[in-house]
C-alpha cells in the first residue's frame, strides 16, 4: 500500500508504523526519516505538497539522520555515587535502585529554538526528581530555590540560567515543577501520575508547550533560546529505576499528523482475473503500461480500480463496479461479470470467478481491503462526468482558482483565449459555455474533443482530489499539445498515476517522472511484466511492444533484430 500525508516544512511527526517504509517527496526524492513502533519522523526540507510513504523490501524501521540530538549518541552520561563521586558512564538506565545517587544526560552540542523535543521514559519507584533542562550553558551543578520544598535529592541537578521542568514523587506524583532561568519554581497541577512509563512532547517556539501522553498542553515562558539539553534522575535517600527509551531533539518547526491517507498501491498481485491467471506489478507514483492489443493493459487498470474500493462513490455512477460494468457493456442479470477479490497481509490480491452481476458485491465485500479514492478517465465516460459536474455545479462553480489555472494552461496552446466556464439554459436543458476573452460564448460540446477532455478531467480531479488516476489509452482523442499539458499536469499533482498507451513517444514523455513497463500474457495466462529502461533506443529501432518484451526477457542486445 502507498500512503501520503500533507507536507509542511520542518519535522513531520506521523502516527504510523513505518516498519519497512521510506519517505519520498513529490519529485521522488528520498526524505530522511526515522521510525519507531507506531511513529515516523520525517525531515521535510524540500518544496513538496505531500510526503509519500512507500513500502520497501526491507522489514526494518528507517533510521536516517533526522534529529539534531538523538540519545544515546549525542549525549554524554554522568553519574554521581554517594552524591559526590563523578564518573562518565554508558548505560541505558539512569538509576537502578541506587540510594544517594544522581545521573544525568548532557547534550554534546547546543540547540536553538524553535525546536521539538520528545522523551519516552519509565520511572519505577518513589525516589527524588526527574528533571528535563533546556538551553543550558553548563552541566547541572546547582539547585533551584524550591530545593527541599518540591524537589530534592543530591544537590547537583539544576544548571543555573536554564529553564527546566520535572517532578519529584517524594513530594508529589502529579505536580510538574517548572524552573525558570532565575531558579524560581512554579507548580503545574496535572492530576496525572507522572511515575510509570510516559511519552513527553515539548514544542519550544515563542512559548514552551508540553504534553505528557495525551495530556496537555501545559505552557510556560522562556527567555534563553540557545544552549544544551540535559536530563537528570535523582534518588536521594530513596530508590527508583529510571530508564530512557527515547530522547530526540529537532531544531526547527514540527507538526504532528494523526492520520495518513491511502494514496495508491506500491504492489498489486492479480490471480484468475479476466484472462490473467497470475501476475504481479510493482508501481511507482507515475506509471506507464505499454503492450499490444489483448496484452492485459485495461485488465490491470480494472483490477486496480476494483482494489481501490468496489463501493466507493463514483461521479456519474453509484459504485466503481457499475462504472466498469458500463465500460464493458455488462447487463445486469444477464452477462457474466468476473470481479472478485481478496486481500493479503503483503499486497492486494484480485481473483476472479464468473459470477452474476447481482452477486458481485456479496463476493467483493467478503475480502474488502483498504479503500483508496480513484478516478478512472476514459472518453467513453465523458458524458457521464459532464452530467455529474452539472449536478454539482453550485459547489464546483465556487472553485474559481480551478478555472483560472485550467484556462491559463489551455490559452497557452489555443488560438482562442478563454476566461471561464458557465452553465446556462439551452434548448430546454442546461449546457456548459466557455467564455472567451472577447466576450463571445462557445458551447463546451463545440470545442475540440481534446480540450473538452482536459477541462472535464481537471475539474473532476480538483473537485474529488483522488489518490489515484487511471487513464486507459491516454493518447486517444488528445492532440500533441493537449497531451503535453496532461503530462505536465501529471508531474505536478500529488497522486499516483497509472496510464496505458500504444505510443512509445507518449510513454517516454510520461515515464520521465516515473516508470514504464511493458506487459504481455503468455499462453498459460501468466502476466509477463518488464520494466523498460530506455524507450528512446527501442523507438529508434522501430520495435513494437511485443518485440520489446521479447528482447528484454531474452537478455539480448537491443541491436539484435528479434
Amino acid at each position: 500500500m502507498l500512503y501520503r500525508v500533507r507536507a509542511k516544512q520542518g519535522l513531520l511527526i506521523i502516527n504510523f508504523d513505518a516498519k519497512g517504509y521510506y519517505a519520498l517527496d513529490d519529485n521522488k526524492r528520498v526524505l530522511n526519516a526515522y521510525g519507531e513502533k507506531g511513529k515516523l519522523y520525517v525531515d521535510v526540507n524540500t518544496k513538496t505538497r505531500y510526503v509519500y510513504l512507500f513500502k520497501a523490501n526491507e522489514n526494518e524501521y528507517p533510521r536516517d539522520k533526522v534529529f539534531t540530538l538523538l540519545y544515546p549518541e549525542d549525549f554524554k552520561m554522568v553519574k554521581y555515587e554517594g552524591c559526590e563521586k563523578r564518573t562518565e558512564v554508558k548505560d541505558k538506565t539512569l538509576l537502578n535502585n541506587e540510594k544517594n545517587s544522581l545521573a544525568y544526560l548532557y547534550s554534546k552540542k547546543e540547540v536553538e529554538a524553535p525546536l521539538y523535543l520528545e522523551l519516552s521514559y519509565c520511572y519505577e519507584g518513589e525516589a527524588d526528581n526527574l528533571l528535563l533542562g533546556l538551553f543550558s550553558e553548563n552541566e547541572p551543578d546547582n539547585v533551584p530555590e524550591c530545593h527541599g520544598k518540591v524537589l530534592g535529592g543530591c544537590s547537583k541537578y539544576y544548571s543555573k540560567g536554564s529553564v527546566a521542568v520535572g517532578f519529584d514523587p517524594h513530594y508529589s506524583k502529579t505536580d510538574l515543577v517548572v524552573i525558570n532561568e532565575d531558579g524560581k519554581c512554579e507548580i503545574l497541577k496535572t492530576n496525572k501520575d507522572l511515575t510509570g512509563c510516559h511519552n513527553l512532547k515539548l514544542f519550544a517556539t515563542h512559548k514552551i508547550g508540553l504534553w505528557i501522553d495525551e495530556y496537555g498542553p501545559l505552557t510556560f515562558n522562556f527567555s534563553r533560546h540557545k544552549g544544551s539539553v540535559y536530563l537528570v534522575a535523582n534518588s536521594g535517600g530513596n530508590t527508583a529505576r529510571v530508564e530512557v527509551n527515547f530522547l530526540g531533539v529537532y531544531e526547527g518547526e514540527a507538526t504532528t499528523v494523526d492520520k495518513v491517507e491511502k494514496a495508491g498501491f506500491s504492489e498489486v498481485e492479480i490471480k484468475d482475473f479476466r484472462g490473467i491467471a497470475y501476475g504481479k506489478l510493482n508501481l511507482d507514483r507515475v506509471n506507464v503500461i505499454i503492450g499490444a492489443n489483448n496484452a492485459g493493459k485495461t485488465t490491470i487498470l480494472d483490477a486496480i480500480y476494483l482494489l481501490s474500493g468496489p463501493e466507493q462513490k463514483i461521479p456519474g455512477f453509484n459504485t466503481s463496479l457499475e462504472l466498469l460494468a458500463y465500460l464493458h457493456d455488462v447487463k445486469k442479470g444477464n452477462n457474466k461479470f468476473i470481479y472478485r477479490f481478496y486481500n493479503t497481509a503483503t499486497s492486494p490480491v484480485l481473483r476472479g470467478d464468473e459470477i452474476e452481476y447481482y452477486d458481485i458485491l456479496k463476493y467483493v465485500n467478503a475480502g474488502k481491503g483498504e479503500e483508496v479514492k480513484a478516478l478512472y478517465l476514459s472518453p467513453r465516460l465523458l458524458h457521464r462526468y459532464i452530467k455529474f459536474i452539472k449536478d454539482n455545479w453550485e459547489e464546483i462553480s465556487n472553485y474559481t482558482e480551478i478555472f483560472t489555472d485550467i484556462f491559463n494552461e489551455i490559452n497557452e496552446i489555443n488560438v482562442e483565449e478563454y476566461l471561464t466556464m458557465t452553465l446556462e439554459p439551452f434548448g430546454g436543458t442546461y449546457t456548459f459555455y466557455l467564455i472567451r476573452k472577447d466576450g463571445k460564448r462557445v458551447r463546451l460540446n463545440d470545442v475540440g474533443e481534446g480540450v473538452k477532455i482536459y477541462i472535464i478531467s481537471r475539474i473532476l480531479y480538483e473537485y474529488l482530489k483522488p489518490s489515484i488516476i487511471l487513464w486507459d489509452d491516454i493518447e486517444s482523442h488528445l492532440n500533441p499539445s493537449i497531451l503535453g499539458k496532461v503530462i505536465a499536469w501529471f508531474s505536478n499533482i500529488p497522486s499516483q498515476v497509472i496510464v496505458t498507451t500504444h505510443n512509445l513517444d507518449v510513454a517516454k514523455d510520461i515515464a520521465k517522472d516515473g516508470k514504464c513497463v511493458v506487459i504481455d500474457i503468455d499462453k498459460d495466462g501468466i502476466l509477463r511484466v518488464e520494466e523498460v529502461q530506455d524507450l528512446e533506443e527501442y523507438k529508434k529501432l522501430g520495435l513494437d511492444s511485443r518485440a520489446i518484451i521479447r528482447v528484454i526477457r531474452s537478455g539480448k542486445s537491443k541491436t539484435v533484430n528479434p
